[in-house]
């Protein structure tokens, strides 16, 4: 079993994927999910499932990798 990747990996891992998804998409749409619940979240999600990707971030971390 491979070790847990420490915070800084996460965050390193994160803003790798978040820089690949920019320079492979044309378009994105940002939106602040205060408050969604679980149910709400989870058919968003399938609903954009095929033809798009969610990436859930905390604003600084999208902030720093933009």
């Amino acid at each position: 079993m491979a070790p847990k990747a420490t915070k800084a990996e996460k965050k390193q891992n994160y803003d790798t994927k978040l820089c690949q998804l920019l320079d492979e998409f044309t378009q994105i749409l940002v939106v602040n999910a205060d408050n969604v619940g679980s149910n709400q979240l989870q058919s968003i999600r399938s609903g954009l499932r095929g033809d798009s990707v969610v990436l859930m971030g905390k604003n600084t971390m999208m902030k720093r990798s933009v």
